[in-house]
């Protein structure tokens, strides 16, 4: 082996065994003598089209083999791979490295994935005579379009003079290596998802084509998804989608996005939708799926909408009659319970009848517009904006004279969600802004009337005497 030995030498028995752990595909050869393979040149350009069902689950053989299938699906015009699986071809024939030198020196190994998909990489094993054996990975992949060349870098698992094993290394380094320790039979090669899921769309090894997946999906270059319309509760949206290909069949589903949550809009599925108070604040698209023969479903995506408000209501009759039907209310509808007072903006402890206050809560519910109440005997606060997920309640001395001293309760209710929060609320008798009985001064005012007049009496008579 020309002067070189391979230094710590794993034998392909032991190499199988923590295949799963490695994650690389492997085939049983023979201790018979391996055929050279013929040049890159001599290689007819072949195509073939590889679905799930054409892989075989674990090794053993000839052909594509992946040692577990799960999480491996076809898709529209590719084969998806989930994080840490490798797809591998075995070859009949094994073929010699020096057409896998020719082929990378002049960029004729290529495979994409879809350009919004994880990357994929290629890797290929080299074996010698005595059936030990190497595999070498790239290690530069992007999505979409790869194609190294002898100054990429790539990784392998042996031992070899000078290079360290599953560091990225310069390919031209690792090569002469290869051929130094006689490893020169390349008996499979295949695709390896390296971060999350990916999605591989084809493969070219020197003129042997790779196609993946499902059929292809339509072509969308020229497809319009549009929605007009106002989203306001009440309003009709309309769908309007141009540009498919004859033939095509299309189906419709409405959907809302508020965020972290979204989902299909129940029973609109037809080319119109008529918006519901359910899903204000949220925005509203449409996705149409295109059937056709010999493409796999396809679907295209209307732009959102702006967010859907709804118009303010007059207020509804209290939720319930009297406070004794309260607590089970707030039981089934109000899921924080009542909170605090100062949770609404309000200070602790009681609120002075004869001034106004604001209660400042967040509101969690999709509306526009809330009413608000008071209990102990029901009473309408009014009707207010909600303004970026905030409502701010007026609670004017009006109001507040109307309600006993004591405890109270701020029941709020969204007009489109339904939604309710309660607030506790501690009055006391109407004060005035300075905190003195209003009586007190007018009391004063009267005794000091009443003296003055005594006094007038008391000078009058003093004058007559």
């Amino acid at each position: 082996m020309n002067g070189h030995a391979l230094v710590n030498q794993t034998t392909l028995g032991a190499r199988l065994r923590r295949g799963a752990a490695l994650g690389l595909g492997v085939a049983l050869l023979s201790g018979a003598a391996l055929a050279a393979a013929a040049p890159a040149s001599a290689v007819a350009p072949v195509a073939t089209h590889i679905a799930k069902a054409d892989i075989t689950a674990g090794f053993g053989g000839i052909g594509w083999f992946s040692y577990s299938l799960d999480g491996i699906a076809d898709e529209g015009g590719a084969l998806g791979l989930p994080y840490g699986s490798t797809i591998t071809n075995t070859l009949e024939t094994p073929q010699a490295l020096s057409s896998y030198t020719d082929a990378l020196t002049e960029k004729r190994i290529t495979w994409a994935t879809t350009e919004d998909s994880s990357p994929s990489t290629f890797e290929f094993t080299v074996q010698n005579e005595l059936g030990e054996s190497a595999d070498l990975r790239f290690s530069g992949a992007v999505a979409g379009t790869n194609a190294p060349g002898l100054d990429s870098s790539w990784t392998v698992n042996a031992q070899l003079p000078g290079i360290t094993p599953n560091t990225p290394t310069a390919l031209e380094t690792i090569l002469p290596a290869l051929e130094d320790a006689g490893l020169t039979k390349v008996v499979s090669y295949g695709i390896n998802s390296v971060q999350s899921y990916s999605y591989l769309t084809a493969l070219d090894v020197f003129g042997t084509t790779f196609t993946f997946g499902g059929p292809p999906a339509i072509p969308l270059d020229g497809v319009t998804v549009t929605v007009a319309g106002s989203p306001v509760v009440g309003q009709t949206l309309t769908l309007a989608t141009a540009g498919w290909p004859a033939g095509t069949e299309l189906s419709y589903e409405w959907f809302y996005n508020g965020g972290n949550l979204g989902g299909p809009i129940e029973g609109a599925t037809g080319t119109s939708y008529t918006v519901t108070g359910d899903v204000v604040t949220r925005f509203i698209g449409v996705n149409v799926t295109a059937t056709l023969d010999g493409f796999s479903p396809t679907r295209a995506q209307s732009a959102l909408t702006a967010a859907v408000t709804a118009t303010q209501l007059p207020a509804a009759p209290a939720p319930v009659a009297s406070s004794s039907e309260l607590p089970a209310f707030l039981a089934a509808n109000a899921p924080a319970g009542v909170q605090a007072q100062d949770a609404a903006g309000l200070p602790a402890g009681s609120l002075n009848a004869g001034s106004n206050h604001t209660a400042s809560i967040a509101w969690e519910g999709a509306d526009n517009f809330v009413d608000v109440y008071a209990y102990s005997t029901p009473t309408l606060v009014g009707t207010f904006a909600v303004v970026d997920g905030a409502v701010q309640i007026e609670l004017t001395t009006g109001l507040l004279s109307q309600l006993s001293a004591g405890d109270h309760t701020l029941v709020v209710v969204g007009q489109s969600s339904k939604s309710v929060q309660a607030y506790a609320l501690n009055i006391t008798a109407g004060l005035a802004e300075t905190g003195v009985e209003a009586t007190l001064p007018f009391a004063a005012a009267s005794f000091m009337l009443l003296l003055g007049a005594a006094l007038v009496v008391v000078r009058r008579r003093s004058t007559k005497l």
